[in-house]
């Protein structure tokens, strides 16, 4: 994990630095909730198709009608989740000022 803003709710996790492969940062915005590890060797995410842990976890169902997302996070051995609104992918450390900037 890169960080996460609780102001914001913004969770950002950064890819490692590789030779010849750029870094990317993968930005969870407007976060519910999550249970994530401190890092993942290899990450893969997906819309959660059982959201029995989320739900027990987070005692708010109306959040499908407010635009919540239930995502999978998981590195082929361990799996966890997170709960937000939009997910995004830009090069790593590129701040949202410049983001928009650029779009």
């Amino acid at each position: 994990m890169q960080s996460y803003q609780v102001s914001h709710r913004k969770l950002v996790m950064r890819s490692a630095s590789e030779p010849g492969v750029d870094p990317v940062d993968i930005i969870f915005d407007d976060v519910l909730g999550m249970k994530v590890r401190s890092s993942y060797r290899e990450l893969h995410i997906t819309n959660s198709g059982d959201p029995v842990e989320v739900d027990d976890f987070l005692d708010l169902p109306q959040r499908y009608s407010l635009g919540y997302t239930n995502l999978t996070v998981f590195d082929g051995k361990t799996s966890g989740f997170v709960v937000c609104r939009r997910l995004r992918v830009r090069p790593a450390g590129l701040d949202d000022e410049r983001e928009h900037v650029s779009s």
